[in-house]
């Protein structure tokens, strides 16, 4: 084998452990934040874009559908379909005569 076909065959070598350590994870770069656990981005794939991210605009089944995934309400429910509270601190009954709801928010709610 000449020289020139080794030199050829190191630079192959070479250039694919290169392509090997670029395909890699690496932690940097990403724009997460770390917060003592390690976090993932949320990636989900929408049939045609959104219309409005405004929930008091949204009619399209993909806007709404991007908005529950972001913003919650003040009760959801739960894996049994039983109302829990969401950002409510529990769930209220109606005062004077059905006609006056008091909702207290989680401290943590934004």
């Amino acid at each position: 084998m000449t020289s020139r076909g080794k030199i050829g065959i190191g630079l192959s070598v070479f250039g694919l452990a290169l392509l090997l350590a670029a395909c890699g994870q690496s932690s940097s770069g990403t724009g997460m934040q770390k917060t003592g656990t390690q976090t993932k981005p949320l990636k989900v794939t929408a049939s045609q874009a959104m219309a409005t991210a405004d929930p008091t605009k949204a009619t399209d089944v993909v806007s709404q559908a991007a908005i529950a995934q972001v913003y919650e309400g003040l009760y959801t429910t739960n894996q049994k379909g039983k109302i829990i509270p969401g950002i409510a601190t529990k769930v209220v009954k109606p005062t004077n005569g059905g006609k006056t709801y008091t909702f207290t928010l989680r401290k943590n709610a934004k």
